[in-house]
């Protein structure tokens, strides 16, 4: 249970998940997602789950029980009887470790789910410029700020999402192109991603069937 623990809290991003920006900053995103029905109702999912994660503990300590033996109906006793508390307690804590798990799952896919980009550039252009990225469990401002020049963009599982990837951090981040908008403007699937390849300087293979990514990023502090 603790090693699960661990592997989970291993994805959570090690960069600090409370950096802010000014809000008439991000009213100028690069890029908004439009975020999976799965992530926007992702509390009532976790809302079902701990319900049935309880009820089945409770049925399974409470109502779980064996037909009577042999030698207990000679005595005349027909009742069903409660399993031994270890049974209970494994399978309840089966149910427990399952539902839990579950949550956190959900929990931290939620959080990899990106729903605005935008690209922030000290105004003396002293400093490199940095990606903000700000998942669906983000509010108002506040969001993940890394370095652009650590973060890389892969083809999703189709045409409609792209993986982010940042160095340095384990797991990555999923980019919606459907419904999105780019500097503010709502864009088709195909737009989406080649404002996004553009964005980090990336060009498809030589072979257009394929799809392959093969180069990027070649900006440099943008």
């Amino acid at each position: 249970m603790q090693s699960a623990l661990l592997r989970l809290r291993s994805l959570v991003p090690k960069f600090r998940s409370q950096d802010v920006l000014p809000a008439n900053e991000l009213k100028k995103a690069f890029f908004e997602a439009t975020p999976g029905w799965w992530a926007r109702f992702t509390w009532g999912f976790i809302a079902a789950d701990l319900l049935v994660t309880s009820s089945m503990t409770e049925v399974t300590w409470s109502k779980w029980t064996r037909p009577p033996s042999d030698d207990e109906k000679a005595r005349g006793e027909t009742a069903a009887v409660l399993r031994p508390a270890w049974q209970r307690a494994g399978l309840a804590g089966v149910h427990l470790v399952f539902g839990v798990g579950l949550a956190a799952a959900l929990l931290i896919g939620r959080s990899r789910v990106v729903r605005r980009l935008h690209v922030h550039r000290v105004p003396s252009g002293a400093a490199p410029a940095q990606l903000f990225i700000q998942g669906v469990h983000n509010r108002d401002a506040h969001g993940t700020l890394v370095p652009f020049k650590h973060t890389h963009i892969s083809p999703g599982r189709d045409d409609s999402e792209v993986i982010l990837r940042v160095d340095g951090v384990r797991g990555h981040w999923w980019v919606a192109l459907s419904r999105a908008r780019v500097n503010g403007v709502k864009v088709g699937k195909l737009q989406a991603r080649e404002a996004l390849m553009s964005r980090w300087g990336v060009r498809k293979g030589p072979s257009l069937e394929s799809g392959a990514w093969v180069g990027g990023p070649v900006v440099k502090n943008i």
